[in-house]
């Protein structure tokens, strides 16, 4: 008989590509992608494997009848072992463990065992195979080992597609294509029997595979050629799945903005490529990570030898780096965050090093994360676990603030004020949290909510009858810049039946460093009919001229200035109320707490008051009762 090897040297073709790609490439030590690496010897091996067996059978009268059993067993069970080691790399890939875990590994090797005892019996029944006068014969049991590969590909895709939520869709897309491309070629194989075409299929499989997201360069940051900061998220989540203690230490530029503002982004870019090069030269056992902003995370340190490797990195900065464009040089700093300090995911590990960040700004030299470190980043991770909760609808509540009317001698607004109820923090205020959700986003949502909120409110309160002429609303800088912002207001407006002049919107003195959005969404709600005000004026971020120039009627003044004024004599409350009044803004002046304030307020001109000597903000129900409790 003749065997056709033309696939079979393709596949090893491809293969051998992908082993010397790999051995050339430094990658990231995931385990997929040491299993994948394993996919990748496993399928050449079997190629090869397949070539000898048929070789040496086509010619079987010139090796002795136990060699031919031999070679044809090994490419048998090599075969066997190739769909169970793609199944452990979907494992590898998701990441993830059940309670029926230990069961699942345990009964998943059943079909391999099976099969390792029909492959080892071949000599004396040849269910599988035998050899003959005429060489190589196939045996009915050829398809068991069908059977198996068709069950490892069927636990595969199932469990792929019972975590396809955890991974992205190109790697979903991926793995079913590899299981498409083996399952034709195992299929081919069998109808066409001296074609040896099942590691082909594979072997495409595997280099869809790499094409996709397993090539080592999605992993590597072009700027210093080390690892990136996907790279590290991905190796430190694995570690701990698998319950690896590990330390981490962050290496810091401290002159990296200065540097890149004075001589520019390909200077500062080659530097740091000449000092990623001296690291991996140096630390050969340490895995380097580049995030932003000169900063390299590094993992697999020796805690006992770090006073050494700061030692002669600080040495060599100070030596300097130079190029092309000149010469630098420049500090570090260093954040150890020790294997045994207790971390347990990836959002408490940046949350720690956001507040170790803190502390170094007044230490710079090397921080060694302790407890109190520990126990202030849990605390703000689980602000930030509720400001999600809060996001999906959660513990949100809107309080109410009263303000008062110096001519009217009466309450006429209040201020809707966001708060957070959690079960473990209690109330959680905004100084905590808004600060967080205009850094991922999330305050468009949560200033929609409140503002939602806020038009129920007056929808199920007749405000007139309360004596209350409008709602004052914040509004972020963010949302402020936002398109949509004043159609989606107007839209909530209209469906709860609410008058807009019984809406007055706060902006904040920062909304308006991006002058021609604000303004744009100002002009389109003051034509709704909702009034505007500036909010926490004397914070020092605008330009007065621009808050002049926005459609404002009201001005509140910052409780800094007022408690200047009273506590330390600072004339500029005055100044700005002089301002203002000459301009005919109304003004509203935060953080009255006493009698005295109350009366010299009035004489200055102030028309309303805000602030805890009338009361503090307080829940919808509380501020109804203290409205009637006020009036009588």
């Amino acid at each position: 008989m003749e065997w056709n090897f033309d696939f079979d040297i393709c596949a090893v073709a491809m293969m051998a590509v992908l082993v010397l790609y790999f051995l050339r490439k430094h990658d990231v030590p995931l385990r997929r992608n040491r299993i994948f690496f394993a996919c990748v010897v496993s399928s050449i091996s079997v190629a090869l494997l397949d070539i000898v067996a048929s070789v040496m059978s086509s010619y079987h009268d010139r090796f002795p009848v136990w060699s031919l059993y031999l070679i044809n067993m090994l490419y048998y069970l090599a075969k066997a072992l190739s769909p169970v080691i793609f199944y452990h790399y979907c494992h590898a890939l998701t990441n993830k463990l059940d309670k029926f875990a230990s069961i699942r590994i345990i009964t998943s090797t059943i079909p391999l065992a099976a099969t390792f005892v029909v492959v080892l019996s071949a000599p004396m029944n040849h269910y599988l195979f035998s050899i003959g006068e005429t060489g190589f014969i196939y045996g009915p049991g050829r398809w068991v080992l069908f059977a198996e590969m068709m069950i490892y590909f069927a636990l595969s895709c199932g469990h792929i597609l019972m975590y396809r939520k955890v991974l992205k869709r190109v790697s979903i897309y991926s793995v079913m294509l590899y299981l498409l491309f083996a399952f034709a070629g195992h299929v081919a194989q069998i109808y066409f029997k001296y074609s040896q075409m099942s590691s082909f299929g594979v072997s495409i499989g595997l280099m869809i595979l790499f094409i996709s997201f397993q090539n080592p360069n999605y992993f590597i940051d072009k700027k210093t050629t080390l690892f990136s900061a996907e790279g590290f998220i991905e190796y430190y989540k694995e570690q701990l799945f698998l319950g690896r203690k590990v330390s981490v230490v962050t290496l810091s530029i401290n002159e990296y903005k200065s540097i890149l503002n004075l001589r520019g982004a390909e200077f500062i870019g080659n530097i740091l490529e000449q000092f990623s090069v001296f690291l991996r030269v140096n630390f050969k056992r340490g895995t380097f990570f580049y995030f932003h902003n000169g900063r390299i995370f590094v993992i697999g340190w020796d805690d006992e030898n770090l006073d050494e490797a700061f030692r002669l990195i600080n040495k060599r900065c100070a030596e300097g780096f130079s190029n092309r464009w000149g010469e630098t040089h420049f500090t570090m700093s260093y954040i150890v965050v020790p294997a045994d300090i207790g971390v347990s995911n990836i959002d408490e590990l940046n949350n720690l090093l956001l507040v170790a960040d803190r502390d170094r700004m007044n230490n710079d030299g090397v921080l060694i994360v302790g407890q109190e470190q520990l126990e202030s980043s849990r605390h703000e991770y689980e602000i930030e676990r509720a400001l999600k909760r809060a996001i999906m609808g959660e513990g949100l509540e809107v309080y109410y603030q009263p303000i008062y009317s110096t001519e009217k001698k009466k309450i006429v607004s209040a201020e809707a004020l966001v708060r957070i109820h959690d079960d473990k923090l209690g109330v959680i205020y905004p100084d905590d949290f808004i600060w967080r959700a205009e850094r991922d986003g999330s305050i468009v949502k949560l200033g929609e909510m409140v503002f939602e909120e806020t038009c129920r409110f007056i929808s199920e309160n007749d405000l007139d009858a309360l004596g209350l002429d409008y709602i004052e609303i914040n509004l972020s800088p963010i949302q402020c810049v936002r398109e949509k912002l004043a159609n989606e207001f107007i839209e909530i407006v209209n469906r709860y039946g609410v008058r807009p002049g019984q809406i007055n919107l706060e902006i904040t003195e920062s909304s308006t460093s991006d002058y021609s959005m604000v303004r744009e969404n100002m002009d389109k709600l003051r034509e709704a009919g909702m009034s505007l005000s500036l909010d926490d004026y004397g914070t020092g971020y605008s330009n007065l001229i621009n808050v002049l120039n926005l459609p404002l009627q009201i001005i509140k003044i910052d409780k800094s200035i007022l408690w200047a004024y009273f506590r330390e004599g600072n004339e500029i409350l005055l100044q700005v109320i002089k301002t203002f009044r000459y301009r005919d803004f109304k003004i509203v002046v935060e953080g009255v707490e006493d009698e005295k304030m109350v009366r010299e307020l009035e004489e200055l001109g102030v028309e309303y008051q805000q602030g805890y000597y009338f009361s503090k903000p307080v829940p919808k129900d509380k501020f109804l009762t203290f409205l009637k409790g006020f009036k009588a």
